[in-house]
């Protein structure tokens, strides 16, 4: 996701929960490019996001040959 959305969004929380905007969070997630894509493609299938650090090459191939 947007690191300055997930930074405002942690600072916010932090010193005044209740001034947190909800319209921020659609691109806090690490998914938001692949929606974005999807939708602007007319896309059908389904998009998954790898979240894993050093390991996430490995974990795409995995996932590649799971689906």
């Amino acid at each position: 996701g947007d690191l300055a959305i997930s930074d405002y969004m942690c600072t916010t929380l932090a010193s005044d929960p209740l001034a947190i905007s909800p319209t921020k969070f659609h691109n806090s997630v690490h998914n938001a490019a692949a929606g974005y894509w999807t939708i602007g493609a007319g896309a059908m299938t389904p998009a998954t996001a790898i979240s894993a650090s050093r390991g996430s090459f490995a974990q795409g191939l995995l996932e590649a040959l799971m689906t």
